[in-house]
């Protein structure tokens, strides 16, 4: 069976799989993924209507929140699906795995060990490439940027679990603004490492020690405007949520914000 052909005898399974991959953080499936998954099935198959492909996402869905042992549901779809695909078949949808969970922006930590664990299961290699692109203070990159940058980004993902085009072109944009002199390449490099921080699984306590870091290398007058880049980023998708703002009043306190003038640029360290 070519990988181009319709999977539709083991779409059942496969939607199972893609799901499982989509909620692989504990998370709520958040639209982005949902939409992806659905988009893989119906590449996978592209003759089904796409009513009759919702309704068997949604009664796979089904099983994957009765499930009482995620891990045990796991292990038994790739035991189902996997003797019905040929090697390219398997490749195709270790691929769809990845575009699953990149589909909110950031692809956390147990998701690359779930890509991992299923790559090495198939005899596949896993379908990207671990780089760090950025070795901090070697590049006359302030370490209080990366810090920046981290802070943006759970205001971004970190509450509603997913990371637009428009908030990650604002995080870039606001990071510009704190160190103009950097080249494209360098912002690109910084914005990496912050996503490879967060996605390792980000603690209350790296929170508030990355927050302290911040205000110890800001004055008050840059401590307000990273604050007001924090509260255009949390606005970026139209909405504020509460989770939001509890996190912006904690800031307030924490940087002892108060009127200040507008804030210099950033030195390197």
């Amino acid at each position: 069976m070519s990988e181009t052909r319709c999977m539709a005898g083991r779409l059942q399974e496969l939607a199972l799989l893609y799901l499982i991959a989509a909620s692989r953080e504990g998370l709520p499936v958040g639209d982005g993924r949902l939409e992806a998954v659905i988009d893989q099935l119906q590449a996978r198959c592209p003759t089904i209507p796409p009513d009759q492909l919702r309704a068997l996402v949604l009664e796979a869905f089904d099983v994957l929140l009765a499930a009482e042992d995620p891990e045990a549901l796991l292990q038994a779809t790739l035991e189902a699906v996997e003797p019905h695909l040929s090697q390219a078949q398997r490749q195709v949808v270790l691929h769809d795995l990845l575009r699953i969970v990149e589909a909110d922006g950031i692809v956390m930590e147990s998701e690359r060990q779930l890509l991992e664990m299923v790559a090495r299961r198939w005899g596949l290699e896993p379908p990207y490439e671990r780089v760090r692109v950025l070795d901090p203070g070697q590049e006359g990159i302030p370490e209080v940027l990366i810090h920046l940058a981290l802070l943006y980004l759970v205001l971004a993902h970190g509450v509603d679990h997913e990371l637009t085009r428009q908030e990650r072109q604002i995080i870039v944009r606001k990071l510009r603004a704190w160190c103009p002199d950097l080249t494209d390449q360098q912002l690109a490099a910084v914005l990496q490492e912050a996503i490879d921080r967060y996605a390792e699984g980000l603690t209350d306590a790296e929170l508030r020690a990355s927050a302290e870091a911040i205000k110890m290398a800001l004055t008050p007058a840059q401590r307000l405007t990273a604050f007001h880049d924090l509260v255009q980023i949390a606005n970026a998708d139209g909405t504020f949520l509460d989770t939001e703002e509890d996190l912006l009043n904690e800031l307030v306190d924490l940087w002892e914000l108060g009127p200040h003038v507008d804030a210099p640029e950033l030195s390197p360290a």
